[in-house]
């Protein structure tokens, strides 16, 4: 009996412990399942580095138009530059997501998405539309090349 009974809060553990990973119990997970990586690419071949503290500005792609009125529409997206604030973000249908100091960030958007780097000082410096799925890891940079979103997993 003892043994039946410790076995049985062993298994009650693991089942709590697999279940923190995907609850967001370690990292940044979206409601989703979606975690965002921010990195900045080194284009001098010294590897590439977290690009944390600030937000990404999360948007419905078909939502993009409203933004570009309020904002101006970029010549080249990978480099668009404007200020956004939370109360900017929310009246286009956004939001603006806390990146943590180490690059992460949730996500609880799925499908065709524009995501814009807003670092500390709170002016844009990049965006792309990517298709979000319902789990994985968004890895968004900027480097050289400008901003660019990629899914990963």
């Amino acid at each position: 009996m003892t043994r039946t009974v410790a076995l049985l809060i062993l298994l009650l553990l693991a089942a709590v412990g697999c279940g923190e990973g995907r609850s967001g119990g370690g990292g940044a997970n979206g409601a989703n399942g979606l975690v965002g990586r921010n990195v900045l690419v080194d284009d001098t071949g010294m590897g590439d580095s977290a690009d944390g503290g600030g937000w990404m500005l999360v948007l419905a792609a078909d939502r993009a138009p409203d933004l570009w009125a309020a904002v101006g529409e970029p010549d080249d997206l990978r480099f668009a530059r404007f200020t956004i604030d939370r109360d900017a973000a929310e009246a286009v249908g956004g939001a603006l997501v806390v990146v943590d100091d180490g690059g992460e960030y949730a996500l609880d958007a799925t499908g065709q998405t524009l995501l814009c780097r807003v670092p500390p000082a709170g002016s844009a410096y990049g965006c792309a539309v990517v298709d979000l799925p319902r789990s994985g890891t968004v890895v968004t940079s900027f480097g050289e090349g400008g901003f660019a979103a990629r899914v990963e997993g």
